[in-house]
């Protein structure tokens, strides 16, 4: 599984991970790190809202 991080400023790719290391742990924290960019993308999006900045362009997932 490859897993893409990307926001205005950086992009993140996590290594692949062999199925076998795939632990539930693993795949929990995976499911975190997504939660948190998603929260964090909606803070920007409302900042950007309340300057009157454009919202950024919509990028669709790499997977």
């Amino acid at each position: 599984m490859l897993f893409i991080i990307q926001n205005r400023s950086f992009a993140l790719t996590l290594p692949e991970t062999a199925e076998s290391d795939q632990t539930p742990v693993v795949r929990s924290l995976w499911q975190v790190i997504g939660d948190q960019q998603t929260y964090i993308d909606r803070l920007e999006e409302e900042l950007w809202r309340m300057q009157g900045s454009p919202s950024r362009p919509q990028i669709e997932a790499q997977h």
